[in-house]
């Protein structure tokens, strides 16, 4: 079973995955930074994990992606975020991040990335 684990402090982009994703996978969705490191850590077989590169206070979180390989390696993530600047996304990936999606998002990038 491929389950996708979506992590963003900001429901409406929780929501905005969900939609897309609902009738293609199973989802487990997060808002909160310590439960998503939590759900890590549990055996559930994640295929993906959809990670908003904002925290609640609206500053880049590129830390989390590091810790999220450490406590699940090879699980591809994709990053999220609202920035247009190039160095964010660059600055993602290189902390680990399997690709970035620029929000709002749109139904067809959201599964083309779950895929």
């Amino acid at each position: 079973m491929n389950i996708i684990l979506i992590y963003s402090p900001e429901e409406r982009t929780r929501e905005e995955i969900k939609a897309a994703l609902a009738n293609h996978m199973a989802l487990v969705t997060i808002e909160d930074r310590e439960q998503f490191l939590e759900a890590l850590k549990q055996k559930t077989p994640f295929h993906k994990a959809f990670m908003d590169v904002r925290n609640v206070q609206e500053e880049a979180d590129l830390e989390l992606f590091t810790e999220a390989d450490a406590l699940r390696p090879g699980l591809k993530m994709i990053a999220l975020g609202r920035h247009e600047t190039e160095e964010l996304a660059v600055e993602a990936v290189r902390q680990g991040a399997d690709g970035y999606i620029l929000l709002p998002l749109t139904a067809d990038a959201i599964l083309t990335a779950a895929r």
